[in-house]
């Protein structure tokens, strides 16, 4: 909160989005006075096409929050260098927060699948070797029984 000329710095946090179309958010929070400037860079260069800026809404403490929204290709973001850069009056220099180039979400979903698929194996060959044995049992159960029985007659 700004009192006396006091001003407030933001915090921010870039997350990303994958679903339905990939994006890069950059929020900051926490701020004073109300005015922000959120904006994107990719390898330095400043990114003004595919970027949504979201407007400044207040905290219940007094303070300001804003986001903005970059939506970018994940195979950008794997060759590519993203920054979000947040200025700020009470801030001394810009903050520059970079994306992260993890690989995403498309390696966990793999995994997943093929943990899947492993699992749906597994068990359809359970059952096809539990129904297999208890078949051949019935078929020995019988022959057991057969021989065992006897024949009553009148003689």
């Amino acid at each position: 909160m700004e009192v006396g000329g006091k001003r407030d710095p933001p915090t921010a946090s870039v997350i990303q989005k994958h679903s339905p179309s990939p994006e890069v958010v950059c929020h900051a929070t926490g701020f004073f006075p109300k005015e922000v400037m959120i904006s994107w860079r990719k390898d330095g260069e400043d990114v003004n096409e595919d970027v949504e800026l979201r407007e400044t809404l207040p905290n219940q403490d007094g303070s300001f929050q804003k986001r903005s929204i970059l939506k970018v290709p994940a195979e950008d973001l794997q060759k590519h260098t993203y920054t979000c850069v947040i200025q700020h009056s009470s801030l001394k220099e810009e903050l520059v927060l970079e994306v992260p180039k993890g690989g995403g979400l498309m390696p966990i979903i793999v995994g997943v699948l093929v943990a899947l698929v492993v699992l749906v194996a597994v068990v359809a060959g359970i059952m096809v070797w539990k129904k297999k044995n208890s078949g051949e049992r019935r078929k020995e159960a019988d022959v057991k029984f057969s021989e065992n029985r006897f024949t009553l007659s009148n003689s």
